[in-house]
């Protein structure tokens, strides 16, 4: 570190991904780094991937790498992170994400390139939890990252939404049925719990799936 002029462990870090973004740069590749993995001394022409707002600076360190002329994709993971539990992320609460994220100056809000929805299969353990997690928030997340904002209409969504659960009937998908509706904080926080310390299949079974594991 000190050869090089590096005086911490961040900054050995940045070291190391420009090593790594220019290995890409060279082959016309584009490289991405997680948004807890910024630091000062990265390259500019790395595409921040926002997912967690409270490390490293959270959404404001983005936000200024945007300000100052950089790309960003927006994964925030309480609200487009589909292995999580319907009781944590609600459908409403993904149709009312807003993909720029705050404190990006509007003159800047191109450099957002987009949502990137994620869902991580080591928690996913069948095809059926798959299309279970992912449907309709799929179907939502596109709404919500091509819908103007102040443009939103969550029942009017609700509405043009129908056909979709039409299309995941004949295709046989496994699908989440009901949970456009709102559930009370204290429904959606015994769910949370019931998620991560006893039965991450609950919401499964209780949507009329009996075949679900427990």
């Amino acid at each position: 570190m000190r050869e090089m002029g590096l005086k911490n462990e961040r900054e050995l870090q940045g070291h190391f991904l420009n090593c790594v973004n220019r290995f890409l740069r060279e082959r016309g590749r584009t490289a991405i780094v997680w948004n807890d993995g910024l630091c000062a001394n990265l390259d500019k022409d790395v595409t921040a991937q926002f997912w967690v707002p409270f490390l490293s600076g959270g959404a404001g360190l983005t936000a200024r790498r945007v300000n100052a002329g950089g790309a960003a994709i927006n994964s925030h993971c309480l609200r487009v992170y589909y292995d999580y539990p319907y009781a944590l992320t609600p459908l409403k609460k993904t149709y009312d994400f807003e993909p720029i994220l705050p404190g990006i100056r509007r003159r800047s809000e191109a450099g957002v390139r987009g949502i990137e929805a994620a869902i991580w299969t080591e928690w996913i353990d069948s095809e059926e939890k798959l299309f279970f997690n992912a449907l309709p928030r799929l179907t939502v997340t596109a709404e919500t990252g091509w819908t103007a904002r102040g443009r939103k209409h969550y029942r009017d969504f609700l509405l043009r939404l129908q056909p979709h659960y039409a299309l995941y009937e004949r295709l046989n998908l496994p699908y989440a049925k009901g949970v456009e509706r709102p559930q009370p904080l204290g429904k959606r926080i015994r769910g949370v719990k019931t998620f991560l310390l006893t039965d991450s299949h609950a919401e499964l079974r209780s949507n009329g799936t009996g075949s679900a594991k427990p």
